[in-house]
């Protein structure tokens, strides 16, 4: 089986955890313009639909060290490709979701897969690149970083206007 040339295989590589954190990011602020509607469809007040954002946020943050960890008991990739696969599941079930628990529910899958996608895109994309091109590629994730958070709201009123408020979700599943 051919291998890349390892200029090509580094890109690959950032190019691979850039796009898995810039939905992992994304999805902490995509979800805030659409809560009125997401309210209106589930017949839930603003209090209720407010833990489809919270049950993201908390879960990443609160399983974020634990990733980090599990990162360095059974490898990198090992977790990175496990949060990869809880995250796109999560997506997809928030997008399917018939009630407003349902919905929160598929939010803490998709934070748990979001939390093992933060911890681990650092120290994978750390552990895959020579030293001397690791600070680059590490500044280009957080710039990634960056643009995902500013582009949630954005990205988000207008697929929920577009399309509906199920997009805000859909569009991370064919990662």
């Amino acid at each position: 089986m051919p291998v890349l040339p390892p200029r090509q295989s580094e890109t690959m590589v950032l190019a691979v955890i850039c796009l898995a954190v810039f939905m992992a990011d994304l999805d902490s602020s995509i979800v805030n313009i659409s809560l009125p509607t997401i309210a209106d469809a589930f017949h839930v007040d603003l209090g209720v639909v407010s833990w489809v954002v919270m049950a993201y946020l908390l879960v990443v943050t609160g399983l974020m060290l634990a990733f980090g960890r599990l990162g360095d008991m059974l490898g990198l990739c090992r977790v990175f490709t496990g949060g990869l696969i809880l995250f796109t599941a999560g997506s997809f079930f928030c997008a399917l979701s018939g009630s407003i628990g349902v919905l929160i529910a598929s939010r803490v899958v998709q934070g748990i897969g979001g939390a093992a996608i933060l911890a681990i895109a650092p120290a994978l994309l750390a552990a895959s690149l020579p030293a001397e091109r690791r600070g680059r590629a590490l500044g280009i994730m957080m710039t990634v970083v960056s643009f995902a958070i500013a582009a949630g709201p954005i990205l988000g009123g207008f697929l929920t206007e577009y399309a509906g408020w199920p997009w805000i979700f859909i569009i991370n599943v064919p990662v």
